[in-house]
């Protein structure tokens, strides 16, 4: 455990073969683990591994990875688990698996590390707590724009276009202006940014605030809740590393 947790800057005891990578927040509010494997076809969204699209993949490369992937799901299926409780698995350029618990990533690596590409989860009990405690929660190397731990997510809507986005520039303007960062798409929502080739903000374009103080950012969510997309806060994986 200790070799494996010195290899993977990680409270996990995984094979020293397998990559490790700290998951930046849970997959589908659930899962805090993800385990990637090889996947036969990347277009489709299946649980079903019989299918096949096409004659390329009557390989035998191709008929190791389905006989992989249908060992993958018996195990699973042998631990015990639940389907969209304690697992899920989605099927796209690879095949991911997402866990509830350690324990069972790691037998499942154990059992197959020699199929798995990489493996992704909370690097310590502190993480997995944070993570688990508050879906506003997104681990970062560093805060945003190296400053900023809150971030406030607007889709370009009529009622945000004409109403909400000055309210906020409003707000920004009254208070102290350094201590947020607009993005791209929000300057250009209150006139701020001009470009030659596109001013236009969609129903669907992506517009951020960035605060660093959480009373902004609660004002700011009570004035403009109708249109609010998501609220972000940002750890950074320095301050919940172990001391």
């Amino acid at each position: 455990m200790e070799i494996s947790k010195l290899v993977h800057r990680a409270d996990i005891d995984l094979p020293l073969r397998i990559g490790f990578k700290p998951s930046s927040t849970m997959y589908y509010k659930t899962y805090p683990y993800k385990i990637v494997v090889p996947n036969v076809q990347p277009t489709y969204h299946t649980l079903r591994f019989s299918f096949i699209k096409n004659k390329d993949q009557q390989s035998p490369e191709i008929h190791k990875i389905r006989n992989m992937l249908r060992s993958m799901e018996l195990y699973v299926k042998s631990l015990g688990l639940t389907y969209k409780k304690e697992y899920m698995l989605r099927r796209e350029k690879t095949v991911n698996f997402f866990f509830k618990e350690q324990e069972h990533v790691e037998k499942f690596a154990k059992e197959f590390q020699e199929d798995i590409i990489e493996i992704w989860g909370p690097t310590n009990a502190t993480q997995k707590q944070h993570m688990m405690d508050d879906e506003q929660v997104v681990f970062k190397n560093k805060l945003w724009h190296n400053k900023f731990r809150w971030k406030l997510t607007y889709m370009g809507t009529k009622h945000f276009r004409d109403m909400d986005s000055s309210t906020i520039y409003d707000y920004i303007r009254r208070t102290n202006p350094q201590d947020f960062h607009m993005s791209p798409n929000f300057r250009r929502a209150v006139g701020l940014k001009k470009s030659n080739k596109n001013n236009i903000i969609y129903n669907w374009s992506v517009c951020s605030i960035y605060c660093i103080n959480q009373e902004d950012t609660l004002f700011l969510k009570l004035a403009t809740h109708e249109t609010l997309h998501k609220v972000e806060r940002c750890i950074t994986f320095d301050e919940v590393k172990d001391k």
